[in-house]
């Protein structure tokens, strides 16, 4: 295979994924993402100012974004499941 064609596989398994996870890219998804954006971005921006960029506090902040990424993909999966 080709670096394209693991590249293509490789896309359209992560977006099967996140369509699984998260259905619909609707209006909130979108506005939760963006403001998760705005919040690493700002929390960079703080850190640099104040000389306190840290490796450590930056993936801990990834982490909380993918476990609040990982809530809302068990409460769509329990929408579409069971309710």
């Amino acid at each position: 295979m080709t670096h394209t064609a693991v590249l293509k596989w490789l896309a359209s398994v992560l977006c099967a994924a996140a369509g699984f996870l998260w259905g619909d890219l609707d209006g909130l998804l979108l506005a939760l993402i963006a403001f998760m954006i705005l919040d690493y971005g700002t929390g960079l921006l703080a850190a640099r100012l104040t000389r306190t960029l840290s490796s450590r506090t930056g993936f801990i902040g990834i982490a909380r974004k993918g476990l609040m990424l990982a809530i809302v993909a068990v409460g769509h999966i329990l929408d579409a499941q069971v309710f």
